[in-house]
């Protein structure tokens, strides 16, 4: 049994009090059936089972019903009370097994697919109950879910299943009183029809606007395509936010772009995995959607799909939809061809999309799967739609439910990896699911971005109103399986490769360097060796010419002497040129032995003994400015990455602080303003440029400005209580920490500009923006100092410390500076010396710490203008010394 005592990792169900399931089954389910059935929803729910789907079944099988009732009572009085619920689901599931197999059902199109599916739900129901894995169920108890199969009624279902199987069993339920298999009337169909005619103008102009650019698949690699496809995958989400089973759902269709709140995005890796699978040309690529409602999102399924064919990114893309009307608003094959007939047949300046469907590019399919009870990794490895599926280079799950199915429909923790909970559903193949979040599960999202959306519900706020069912959150979660693993990993290493000789360890690097200098020797062994040869080989050769001509002479002589005795003038002439005595023979053998030795030694030994060396040479400066190339490209991707991140965390922060000041949270929110101020400064390394300077004037003019004369707006205040009051809206059991947080952030900025202002390359702009965001919340930050001091001395006196060694140590805890060791010795003195002087004068540098009203201090410093009329001057309102030497950056 998985998880037998903890409510975490459960399926959520009805069952659970105060849960978005039993807010569906009380208010959404009773809403659907009164708007598209006739009759009396609780009357509805309490009917059995078999009444509700085969309420004129044979009489065999009511025979048979009533002989296992029989049987399950002799049973149960023979067994223990607890689990008499799971025995009977039990029998139940034997006995729809009859039914489905009786050949009268068989023949009657009206039962067709119930059999089955409740088979399935009731089979999955009890292995859930087995496990104890149903959240809100009391295992303890005796089980009440089920009496008997005549007892077993569509509320006892949908309140103790698991929330996902009880809304297909509720649908199905749906199908059966409208008897839809009999006459196939989709009775949600009027209300999706509107959904698609009310928006087909704006579908039009959304088609037409991608295939006006001829050149979209060139532009797909800079920085225009990659905002416009992360643009493409946010109207996608934006047309997510409602489905017709929303109580509230007319009130969505107006959502936009920018009404939503993405908690977790992972478009840009989308990005680079599309990049990469662009560069396979020779593999046929198919796209797989699994589709969700119908109007407005569906026809962002076939933009997106037209957006991929149009860009060469995918050869085929797939559409998944339902077999029938299903949770109101899912798509069907019928839906999908109103759409299609709706736009094509208005405009002909879209025959790119009319192309693609008549060429089989874009296909529609469907499969008995998509309205089961099952989770998509429950899919059976062998069945032709998992085999299908496997073929496909992406899979892209829209949609809310389609995301529990993926997940599963758990009470996961918001931070569960949404990569290990997907990695064995559907192969290798990589899943992109972008949602609207509207209902409970939830994963893959970091807990700030987790309580930034938290924070936005009121205390009192409806289940439908929470963030998890409004409409305004999503995420865009992306698992790129082994196949793009593979492809990053192989890269990185490529690149580490370069950087190998800097993280090995000395011994690794040492045995590097004597495989080099080993290798070298090998060469010079190499050349020494032919050198060696060839010398000798010429010498051996010398001495044979030489040899050669010193025995030729006498011949020479021999021929000289018959000459002369014939006293032939002419002949003598001609042999005895040929002629030569013992020492002209040595002598000229040793003259051409000096050439050949000229010659070899200045044009043959080199050019045998150099050649390998200048071969090796040439190749390993080759290879070392490859290196060098390879490490600055390395470096500069790097570089830019961390740029982005850090500019990234610096617009995260500034629209915290934007979105806390909002929720009245002053202290908390001027806290993030100097977090944002930290890396906006970080980011432009103290240089200056429009947009940061913007920023920084933002952050002093709006966010700040509404921060202090809010905060200082009452006539006095009660600091603990208003410490008190933050830190239960932060959740936090030290009323303490967020206020010391602020106070943090505000000195660690105060810190950074005073050892950087004292540097030459500081630009002057830059440093005067900063330094007005710094003087304006001076006094405020003075202002918490001293009530930090005066709390410290009352309320926690730890260890015997002093006020200001207490306020010193808290701050000391949470500044990263204090791990720089660069910086560490530094931030210490100056934040000891900011604590001595405040101390001493408290909020004025004239001004008396013990006597002082520091909040009506304040409030006269905040007041909005001076006694001429004009805004107030900031510049001798300082929460830090003046800047000294003994801060300077080395």
């Amino acid at each position: 049994m998985k998880n037998k005592n903890k409510e975490k990792e459960k399926y959520f169900s009805a069952a659970e009090k105060g849960s978005f399931a039993e807010f569906t089954v009380e208010k959404r389910f009773k809403k659907i059936f009164e708007d598209y059935c006739s009759g009396n929803y609780e009357k509805f729910i309490e009917t059995p089972m078999l009444e509700i789907f085969f309420d004129d079944k044979p009489s065999s099988s009511q025979d048979i019903c009533e002989e296992e009732t029989t049987t399950q009572k002799k049973e149960e009085n023979d067994s223990d009370e607890k689990g008499k619920g799971a025995n009977a689901i039990t029998i139940t599931i034997e006995h729809f097994n009859k039914i489905k197999n009786d050949d009268e059902i068989k023949a009657k199109e009206k039962y067709k697919s119930f059999p089955n599916i409740i088979e399935l739900f009731l089979s999955l129901f009890k292995q859930k109950i087995d496990e104890q894995a149903i959240c809100g169920i009391d295992y303890s108890k005796k089980c009440e879910v089920a009496q008997s199969i005549s007892e077993l009624t569509l509320r006892d279902c949908i309140y103790n299943a698991p929330f996902f199987e009880a809304e297909v069993l509720f649908y199905h339920a749906l199908l059966a009183q409208k008897e839809y298999f009999s006459n196939k009337n989709d009775f949600f169909a009027s209300g999706k029809k509107f959904s698609i005619i009310n928006g087909n103008e704006d579908f039009i102009q959304h088609l037409k606007s991608l295939f006006s650019k001829k050149d979209r698949e060139k532009e797909f690699g800079t920085n225009d395509g990659k905002k416009y496809f992360k643009n493409s995958l946010l109207y996608c989400l934006s047309a997510n936010t409602s489905d017709l089973s929303q109580l509230n759902s007319k009130d969505r269709f107006d959502f936009k772009a920018n009404d939503i709140t993405v908690l977790c995005d992972d478009s840009e890796s989308v990005y680079e995995f599309l990049k990469t699978l662009g560069t396979e040309k020779d593999k046929h690529k198919r796209f797989d959607i699994i589709c969700d409602n119908c109007g407005k999102e569906l026809f962002s399924d076939l933009f997106l799909a037209c957006y991929f064919l149009y860009l060469g990114l995918a050869d085929e893309v797939v559409f998944h939809v339902k077999k029938y009307p299903f949770f109101v608003s899912d798509a069907t094959e019928n839906d999908f061809g109103f759409l299609l007939q709706s736009i094509l047949t208005k405009d002909k300046d879209i025959e790119e999309c009319r192309d693609y469907l008549n060429s089989g590019k874009i296909k529609v399919e469907t499969n008995d799967f998509w309205t089961s009870p099952k989770t998509f990794n429950e899919l059976e490895k062998d069945s032709d739609l998992y085999k299908e599926l496997t073929k496909s280079s992406l899979i892209i799950v829209k949609g809310d439910l389609n995301y529990r199915r993926l997940v599963e429909d758990k009470n996961w923790n918001y931070d569960e990896s949404f990569i290990k909970l997907t990695e064995n559903v559907f192969g290798n193949v990589p899943i992109l699911a972008p949602r609207v979040i509207k209902s409970d599960v939830l994963v893959g999202v970091s807990s700030a971005m987790y309580h930034l959306a938290k924070s936005t519900e009121s205390v009192n706020s409806s289940i439908e109103n929470s963030f998890k069912a409004n409409g305004k959150w999503a995420v865009i979660h992306f698992n790129p399986k082994k196949k793009l693993k593979e492809k990053i990993l192989s890269f990185f290493k490529k690149k580490n490769n370069d950087n190998s000789d800097k993280n090995v360890p000395k011994d690794k690097k040492n045995v590097s360097e004597q495989k080099k200098k080993k290798k070298e020797k090998t060469v010079e062994e190499k050349i020494y060796s032919k050198g060696a040869i060839i010398v000798i080989s010429l010498i051996s050769a010398l001495l044979l010419v030489s040899f050669i001509f010193c025995a030729a002479s006498p011949i020479f002589s021999a021929i000289n002497f018959i000459a002369n005795k014939i006293n032939d003038t002419k002949n003598q002439v001609y042999f005895s040129s040929f002629a030569f005595d013992g020492k002209s023979s040595v002598d000229f053998a040793f003259l051409l032995a000096g050439y050949a030795l000229f010659f070899a030694g200045t044009i043959l030994v080199p050019k045998f003994l150099l050649k390998e060396k200048v071969s090796e040479e040439v190749k390993m400066q080759l290879d070392e400015r490859l290196k060098n190339e390879i490490k600055a490209s390395c470096k500069n991707e790097i570089d830019e990455l961390i740029s982005n991140s850090k500019r990234h965390a610096a617009d995260w922060a500034r629209m915290t602080a934007f979105f806390l000041t909002g929720k009245e949270l002053y202290i908390w929110s001027t806290g993030w303003c100097f977090h944002s101020v930290k890396r906006y400064l970080d980011y432009s390394q103290m240089k200056a440029s429009k947009e940061i300077c913007d920023f920084l004037s933002f952050i002093r003019n709006t966010i700040l400005k509404k921060n202090m004369a809010s905060f200082f707006e009452p006539d006095e205040l009660d600091f603990k209580k208003y410490l008190k009051t933050e830190a239960d809206k932060y959740k936090e059991t030290d009323i303490t920490r967020p206020a010391l947080r602020a106070l943090k952030d505000i000195a660690d900025v105060e810190f950074f500009m005073q050892t950087n202002s004292l540097c030459s390359k500081v630009d002057s702009e830059i440093q005067t923006v900063a330094n007005s965001v710094s003087f304006y919340a001076g006094s405020f930050a003075r202002y918490l100092t001293v009530s930090f001091l005066k709390y410290f001395a009352k309320e926690r006196n730890e260890m015997d410390l002093s006020e200001e060694e207490n306020l010193f140590k808290e701050l000391i805890k949470i500044s990263r500076y204090c791990n720089e060791e660069e910086y560490s010795e530094q931030y210490k003195k100056f934040l000891k010396a900011v604590i001595a002087e405040i101390k001493m004068h408290g909020v004025s540098s004239k001004g008396n710490f013990k006597k002082d009203d520091e909040f009506k201090i304040c409030k006269e410093i905040y007041s909005k203008e001076d006694l001429n009329g004009k805004e107030k001057d900031f510049k001798n309102e300082r929460f830090y010394i003046e800047p000294s030497t003994e801060f300077k950056l080395e």
